[in-house]
């Protein structure tokens, strides 16, 4: 029986191969070089001659890395040798080197100084493969195994990957490949650092090493770049498997896409949070958000400066235009105001034609209660009918102590100075400071006294 030898070696081929050899590729080329692996796959492919066998010219150390690629690739159901171009001097290290060859998966070694030995060796190994009950039909039996766990993952809708204990890939299905848009060799052999982008690769690893210490079971959100390149949100779920020791020695894991399921929620989210009509906070939302910033204030011995205004004679608009008219003005009013308010304000509709605004700091009150009714007032709305028409606000601003207020007594201060604003004729703003005359710059009134004086002094 003549063997037909495939070699992977980084050197020229050994002259006494010069019969068997079907050729040699170099293993640093084939991982980096499709075209060359799709050369040795047609071969390989051609070669149904039970005869052949594999001849790693490979250092010692890298003989276990070299086989899994060869079981990564499908190309593993034959026997497998290791041609030792070194000549130890001794046997203790002869044997040494036999040892760490055999424990990486080799049927046989091959030492360039003991040439006559060589086609012995080969045919006792085909043999061993050929032989029923021998490794070859082990082999094959797992290889059957190998085939059919991947058709059956390969019909998995979800995304499913295995790993090593060290974050290399040694198998993934179709849905994994067609989810990250990459090839089987760019995954399979490579770790998240390959195919992720760098801030994404640190989060799976350290969710790795932590999966892996802990050695049981594992699930929690995170982002990966999709086959187009945009990102998409993921439910990993991971699990550790073990040797017969009780080692972990790797973790299978699934990726859930839940990109659509976390629009939905943000989406009812807003909803909730938001008025349909504006976009602006609503009162549950302001509610949610206000009373911790209260508590601060409170906790900070610090002022709070709060805003209420509404349309003036809005009844009258909805009246005489029409209530799509209204929502038009209430729409505008909330664009114009927004424009001149900081990302930290808080800016909500209570309902009707009544807006509340809560300022991240005090600073700027009084210029903002005069601007804004101008502001909105310069504003012209067109209607469907041809006319057009502006609207006018009435606003109240209050600056408190945050220690002696709720959200609701807060408001309700800032709704008396918005009636001072109304009595002195509308469209204008009316600031109140309520502080003790030590805490307001430029004096002050006594909560709850001196309240006219007061308004009359802040209006605007």
């Amino acid at each position: 029986m003549t063997p037909c030898v495939f070699l992977l070696s980084e050197h020229p081929a050994p002259e006494g191969l010069a019969g068997c050899l079907a050729g040699c590729w170099s293993p640093a080329a084939l991982t980096h070089a499709g075209v060359e692996l799709t050369g040795l796959r047609a071969q390989w492919a051609a070669h149904r001659d039970p005869a052949r066998l594999w001849l790693l010219d490979v250092p010692a150390e890298s003989l276990g890395e070299q086989l899994q690629w060869l079981i990564a690739q499908d190309l593993r159901d034959t026997p497998v040798l290791w041609w030792a171009r070194t000549s130890p001097s001794d046997d203790e290290t002869i044997g040494d080197l036999e040892n760490q060859a055999w424990q990486a998966g080799v049927d046989d070694v091959l030492w360039a100084h003991q040439p006559d030995r060589h086609g012995r060796q080969l045919e006792r190994a085909l043999a061993r493969h050929q032989a029923r009950g021998g490794l070859g039909a082990v082999l094959r039996h797992r290889q059957q195994e190998l085939h059919a766990l991947r058709a059956s993952l390969n019909n998995i809708p979800a995304p499913i990957f295995v790993k090593d204990a060290e974050g290399v890939y040694t198998e993934c299905n179709q849905a994994f490949l067609q989810y990250l848009g990459l090839t089987r060799q760019q995954v399979v052999g490579h770790s998240v650092y390959d195919i992720a982008p760098a801030d994404l690769a640190k989060v799976y690893d350290a969710a790795d090493r932590a999966l892996l210490a802990s050695g049981g079971r594992q699930i929690y959100e995170s982002q990966v770049r999709w086959a187009d390149g945009h990102l998409r949100d993921v439910l990993f779920h991971k699990a550790v498997f073990h040797d017969a020791q009780g080692r972990p020695t790797g973790q299978a894991g699934a990726m859930f896409d839940i990109t659509e399921r976390r629009a939905l929620e943000r989406r009812l989210r807003q909803q909730a949070e938001t008025d349909p009509l504006t976009g602006l906070l609503n009162r549950r939302s302001l509610e949610a958000q206000m009373i911790p910033r209260l508590q601060r204030a409170a906790e900070q011995d610090q002022a709070l400066a709060l805003l209420v205004f509404d349309v003036d004679h809005f009844k009258d608009i909805n009246d005489g235009h029409g209530h799509s008219a209204g929502d038009s003005v209430l729409r505008l009013i909330a664009q114009v105001v927004g424009q001149h308010l900081r990302s930290d304000d808080l800016f909500a509709r209570l309902g009707g034609d009544e807006f509340v605004v809560v300022l991240a700091g005090i600073e700027g009150v009084h210029s903002l209660a005069q601007r804004l009714p101008a502001l909105v007032a310069a504003q012209r709305i067109d209607l469907d009918d041809g006319r057009s028409l502006s609207a006018r606000i009435s606003l109240g601003a209050v600056v408190l102590p945050a220690r002696e207020h709720t959200l609701d007594s807060a408001i309700h201060t800032a709704d008396l100075v918005l009636y001072e604003a109304k009595r002195l004729g509308r469209n204008r703003g009316v600031v109140m400071d309520t502080r003790p005359s030590s805490e307001s710059p430029g004096g002050g009134t006594e909560p709850g006294q001196g309240r006219g004086d007061a308004l009359k002094a802040g209006s605007a």
